[in-house]
């Protein structure tokens, strides 16, 4: 294991440090929350003004997946810069 910052070392599970699983676990569960909400809609359980559905609406803007996506971004590019550095 390399010695570092905990969120960037490897994990003894696996070569993917702390701060990738992370990210790709709350990647998988804005997305099962998508599904979720989405399937509810189309069964008319919720309607489309749902604001349950505004919060999770990956194909809108302003809403939690898009937040969440851009902070990654900034996240990612700012470690690549210091990496670079």
């Amino acid at each position: 294991m390399k010695k570092g910052p905990a969120l960037l070392t490897e994990t003894r599970h696996g070569a993917l440090p702390r701060l990738v699983r992370v990210l790709l676990i709350t990647d998988a569960l804005l997305l099962g929350a998508y599904l979720s909400v989405g399937l509810l809609v189309y069964c008319e359980v919720l309607g489309r003004r749902a604001e349950i559905f505004r919060l999770v609406n990956i194909e809108a803007e302003g809403n939690l997946p898009t937040w969440y996506s851009s902070i990654q971004l900034f996240l990612f590019f700012t470690l690549l810069g210091l990496h670079a550095w």
